[in-house]
């Protein structure tokens, strides 16, 4: 249920409100989460997408605290890392500059663990 109300704050019109709901999301991911892992990143990559600089910086942040969460260590499955990469590079595979972007900086952000994961 909480899950369901970050998401549709996600939507809202005021930039702030998105970057708090997307930052909340990550505080929220612990170990249990893992079963909603895929939807959380699938929301999170969507907002990549937004026209506010402050909304996309707070996605990278949040996927590269992510990605450290659940792959640093060697913690995670090997099927996680590909949670995190498929979304991403199916926005870099866009033609959307600003998204593209953005996604390859999540990538750089989560480079070191993806490739050590895969």
């Amino acid at each position: 249920m909480l899950l369901n109300r970050l998401y549709n704050a996600m939507k809202d019109t005021k930039p702030a409100v998105k970057k708090e709901s997307i930052r909340l999301l990550a505080v929220l991911c612990t170990d249990s989460a893992v079963t909603y892992l895929t939807k959380i990143i699938a929301h999170i990559v969507k907002r990549l997408k937004d026209s506010d600089s402050q909304v996309t910086e707070a996605c990278c942040d949040i996927i590269g605290s992510l990605s450290a969460l659940y792959l640093k260590g060697g913690g995670g499955s090997d099927g996680v890392a590909s949670l995190f990469v498929k979304p991403l590079f199916k926005v870099i595979g866009e033609n959307n500059k600003a998204a593209q972007g953005e996604a390859a900086m999540c990538m750089a952000l989560g480079g070191r663990l993806f490739i050590w994961r895969i």
